[in-house]
């Protein structure tokens, strides 16, 4: 969420700018634009204050909102049209803007969607596991001694969800025990937490397996964790909501 509020206000001080560059005597378009733009900017970046303000399922909401790709594609289609208009009313009312000028500008204007193109595919491609680490993964694992883990993803996150099926998918291939559990918030990224019954913080044999195995299938970003805090032992591989 507080991505896409910084999008958002870094897009309207930019059209107030804009505004102001090409229309200058309607100051009244860049002082609206930059007002909204600084207090969306300053939402983003103080939003893991401001979401505690909220309850729960509100900002789960929010956050699902944030994390669909149609928004980023709105958000996209929003630029457009905003330089788009700020092209067209630049034709209009400078009829001494040169052809080699208004080129210049068409160049930039591409240049800036391909960026903001390049940007909306990072971020609408879910994570994922190809047929290749999920055999490889399940192979390395078959021949050792099969254990039991549960996989934690977060509630209403779907990406989440659809990444530790495909964790599920190979673990069962290698003849584990796996239990699927969903939370209101698994943090950033994917890790492996070792839950030693001793009170230390020695991985255990379930995280070293899978430690072992990730690597083998080159599987990157994840971290590991080991916590001693009495109980029974126990391994989980936590899948939280893809870092924006």
């Amino acid at each position: 969420m507080s991505s896409l509020l910084i999008t958002i206000g870094v897009m309207f001080i930019g059209s107030a700018v804009g505004a102001f560059l090409t229309q200058g005597t309607r100051i009244y378009l860049s002082l609206g634009s930059l007002t909204v733009g600084v207090v969306c900017l300053a939402a983003g970046l103080s939003w893991s204050h401001i979401q505690k303000l909220f309850n729960a399922a509100f900002v789960q909401s929010l956050t699902s909102t944030a994390s669909d790709a149609r928004t980023w594609l709105i958000l996209i289609i929003v630029v457009w049209l905003f330089v788009s208009s700020l092209l067209f009313f630049r034709r209009t009312t400078d009829s001494a803007t040169s052809v080699e000028a208004l080129q210049a500008e068409i160049v930039t204007l591409k240049n800036d969607l391909s960026f903001l193109q390049s940007d909306y595919q990072r971020f609408k491609t879910p994570r994922a596991l190809t047929q290749t680490q999920i055999s490889q993964i399940g192979d390395y694992l078959a021949t050792r001694e099969p254990q039991a883990i549960t996989i934690v993803y977060v509630r209403g996150d779907r990406e989440s969800r659809q990444y530790a099926m495909n964790f599920r998918n190979a673990l069962a291939k290698g003849r584990w025990t796996v239990t699927l559990a969903d939370v209101e918030d698994a943090g950033l990224d994917v890790s492996i937490e070792s839950d030693n019954p001793h009170g230390g913080t020695t991985e255990t044999k379930a995280g070293t397996l899978l430690r072992l195995a990730f690597k083998e299938a080159n599987v990157t970003g994840v971290g590991t964790s080991q916590v001693g805090d009495g109980g029974p032992e126990g391994t989980k591989l936590v899948v939280g909501s893809k870092r924006q």
